[in-house]
Formats: structure tokens, sequence, C-alpha cells
């Protein structure tokens, strides 16, 4: 009643008077709480929605279903735990009285009444309460095995039709062609009827009964899809109806399943398209860069031709200079021709014998020898000689 009475003290205060701070930040924390806790709602009902509408196996695929409570039931007592993206978490364990749903453990009691409602419930009962037995079917009574195993109920139990709640998996194919072996699996009303009601007592909302083996420490979710001996019309669902909102949120989830598709293709497209005219403008360029090279490596040997040619001859006056360090001063040269690297001398010395020993002692000359028998020029008194030597392009002292 606190509440109402400031309320009335609130719309009691004159306009003039500015209210708490503290009240005000107060009131809007409370807003914002509210309206995370209602977009919260409204989002998990949504996805939930969305999950409604897909098969089994993709829903499985995609974990859209990722948090599930489970209850087990041992005799008194009950554990309850959260099961999320496969991992098991015991919340706590605690002694029941089933006949009138409570809770012994005030601290669970307290922590179930705190659980979202809207969460997926599984129940879980000890495998002692359950009755196992193989039978043998032709493969043609896969089309209405459900009718079949109704049928053999009473064949392979000890129980009537109408006493237990049953669900099968197929184990493995018979070693005769044409024919599989079922495990049917039965477990009494009354167990997964007082499991179910204890569940809806505490407000929640249980898709599947299933068993627990001997020293597991709670079903897996395989386990708890495969059985289920909860009946087809008391199983949660989301939702079934295909109304006009759950058509709308499909075409809209299938519409951005296809632009999220779609569009990085696109943009992945444009990327290459803009790759291809790139690479297309520097294919011309390395054609063009290529071509260049080409002349230039045809223009570099003929203009290296002049030069290694000019390298590779001798020049007229490096070797007058080194006939003028060579020679001694009493000779002189009335003929000089050089062609090429073959030189021819022609003149007169005092002791034209020793001109070959010199030359062959330049780093210039070299196979120096008389082209000509040496004469005695009886008006000069001097030798006249012609020699022809090679001349090599090695540069002169």
């Amino acid at each position: 009643m606190a509440a109402p009475n400031e309320a009335a003290a609130v719309c009691d205060l004159p306009a003039d008077r500015p209210r708490s701070k503290s009240r005000a930040s107060t009131a809007m924390r409370v807003d914002f709480r509210s309206f995370r806790t209602h977009a919260t709602r409204f989002m998990r009902w949504w996805l939930s929605e969305l999950a409604a509408l897909l098969p089994q196996k993709l829903r499985r695929l995609c974990d859209l279903n990722s948090q599930q409570i489970t209850i087990e039931f041992n005799g008194d007592e009950v554990t309850v735990s959260l099961l999320s993206k496969g991992v098991r978490s015991v919340l706590g364990t605690s002694p029941i009285d089933l006949t009138n749903k409570m809770i012994g453990d005030n601290d669970l009691a307290r922590l179930v009444e705190s659980i979202d409602k809207d969460t997926d419930t599984l129940l879980c009962l000890q495998d002692h309460q359950a009755l196992a037995t193989t039978v043998s079917l032709p493969i043609d009574a896969l089309e209405n095995i459900r009718e079949v195993l109704g049928y053999e109920i009473e064949r392979r139990t000890p129980f009537k039709a109408n006493q237990v709640y049953f669900d099968y998996d197929v184990a493995e194919h018979h070693s005769q062609p044409h024919q599989l072996n079922v495990r049917l699996v039965v477990v009494p009303r009354r167990y997964v009827d007082e499991a179910a009601e204890f569940a809806h007592q505490w407000g929640f909302h249980p898709s599947a009964a299933t068993i627990v083996e001997n020293g597991s420490t709670g079903p897996s979710p395989r386990k708890a899809e495969s059985l289920n001996f909860l009946p087809a019309d008391r199983r949660w669902k989301t939702s079934g109806s295909w109304t006009l909102l759950n058509r709308l949120l499909a075409i809209s989830a299938i519409g951005l399943t296809v632009a999220a598709t779609l569009i990085p293709l696109a943009q992945q497209d444009a990327v290459i398209a803009g790759l291809e005219s790139r690479i297309a403008d520097l294919k011309t360029d390395a054609e063009a860069s290529q071509a260049l090279r080409g002349e230039l490596d045809r223009l570099i040997p003929e203009s290296r031709f002049f030069a290694n040619l000019k390298n590779q001859s001798v020049a007229a006056i490096d070797v007058l200079n080194e006939l003028s360090l060579v020679l001694p001063d009493d000779t002189w040269l009335q003929r000089l021709q050089l062609s090429g690297s073959a030189l021819n001398l022609q003149g007169e010395s005092a002791a034209a014998s020793r001109l070959i020993a010199l030359m062959e002692n330049s780093i210039m000359f070299r196979h120096a020898t008389f082209s000509t028998v040496v004469a005695r020029d009886t008006r000069s008194g001097r030798e006249r000689f012609q020699i022809t030597a090679e001349v090599t392009i090695k540069q002169p002292r």
C-alpha cells in the first residue's frame, strides 16, 4: 500500500516544486528494467516463433533451443539442472512430495520460482521405471510402426497398452533381409503423469519425458529427442499455428537470409570486377613495358658496338708515343703503317739488330721481327731495316 500513498503524495506537489532526483532516477531505472524485461521476452518469443517454423533436424543443427531445464526424479528426490549448449549445470537437489507437489529445500524452491518458465523443460525418469524389449519387424512396418508397436505391448510386456506410455528407436537391421530390430521402451503412465503434474504445478512447460541410465549424470540432448514418453498432445510447443504473423516472420527470415547471402556475393563480384579491370590495365602497361624493354635490349648492343670497337682498336698516337719511348735516339723512322693490330716500320738505325729486343720489352708490341734483310746505307753509314710487329691493346707506359 505504500506505492499508492507515495504516488498520491507526488501528485499533490506544487507544479513549481522540483521532484526528488533520487526518486526520478529510481523511476527511470524501474522503467528501463521493465522495458528490458519486455524486450527480452519479445526477442525470445520472436526467435522461438522462427525456430518453430524450422524442421527438427535443422533446428537441432542450428541449436536454436540452446537452453533447457531438466527435472530428474529419483524416488523421493528431485534434481533441477540447466542444460545449456550441451553443458549440464546442477541447480540443486531436494526431497519432494509428489502428492502435494512440494519441494523440501526452500532455497531450491525459491530458485525454481525465479527460473524463466518459458524455458523448455525436460522430465527425466529413472531407467528402473521403464521396461525395454527388442521387437523384430518387417521393414514395411515402418510406415505405421507406432500402431504396430501398440499391438506388441500386451504381447511383449506385462502391461496393457492403456497403462503405459511408450517410445521406440530402430536398433539395427535384422540379419535376415527386409527385417529390422526395434527397441520398444514402455513406462507406466503414473510415473510420467506425476512428473508432468509436478512440473505444471511449478509453472514449467515440459516438452519431453525421457529416462536416465544408471551411472549417467543426465540425459544427453540426442537421447532426450530419441525417446519421449510424453504424449504428443501434452508436449509444450512454442507455437504450432501458421498465423499471418508467423508467415511474415518466415518471409522476413527468408528475405534476411537471402540478403545476407547475396549481398556479400554482389560485393565480392564488384571487387572481382574491379580487380579484373585493374589487372587488364596493368597487363597493357606490362606489355608496353615489355616492348620497350625489347627495344632497349636491341639498342644496347648497337650502342656498345662503337665503344667496343674503340676499346679493341689501337690509336696511332699511342703507338707513336710508345715507339718514341722504346727506340733509341740514333734511330728514326721513314715509314709507319698501322692496320688494325699489324704494325710495319721502316727506317734507319745505328744498330738495327738491337731494335727487336727493345720492342719485345715493350708492353705494347709483341712478335717483333725483321721482314727484310738489314742492309747498311753507304751514304749515311746506318743500317736500313724493315720490322713487322703486333700491337696489343694494353695501355702504354
